[in-house]
């Protein structure tokens, strides 16, 4: 995933999301990801207090080869 800010276009962030992530990121209006690093999900701001609500979401389905 990448993450933009809304107001301006500049990337936060690159992560990894899994299908979990995703759902649970619709479901509660804020960012989840996957950690690859601990194998859980996080979701942004937990420790930082920066965390990341999502106002439109763009999924490119394309496979690639």
């Amino acid at each position: 995933m990448i993450a933009q800010d809304a107001e301006n276009g500049e990337v936060l962030m690159m992560a990894w999301a899994n299908r979990e992530a995703l759902e649970r990121t619709l479901d509660e209006g804020r960012m989840v990801y996957w950690s690859r690093s601990r194998q859980e999900l996080w979701r942004k701001g937990d420790t930082s207090g920066h965390v990341q609500h999502w106002e439109e979401l763009r999924v490119d389905l394309r496979r690639r080869t």
